[in-house]
């Protein structure tokens, strides 16, 4: 966001917004690291390992088609 508007950006960055969003950054680890330790059950892990590894795939996707279409 802040690349693409920066203006936006700039009125909407609050110390609520930061403090939200490192709070949330710093425990999405722990979602998953957590069942491995506590060993849970194998298609759960598998279930969290699959959500974190393609949830970033769209974002790529859609920001790798938005700087091909800047080119």
């Amino acid at each position: 966001m802040v690349i693409t508007q920066p203006l936006w950006y700039r009125f909407r960055r609050t110390i609520r917004n930061s403090l939200v969003l490192c709070v949330f950054v710093w425990l999405l680890p722990l979602v998953y690291v957590l069942p491995v330790y506590f060993g849970t059950e194998y298609y759960i892990r598998e279930t969290i390992y699959v959500v974190f590894i393609l949830s970033p795939l769209p974002l790529f996707l859609f920001f790798l088609a938005g700087t091909v279409k800047a080119l």
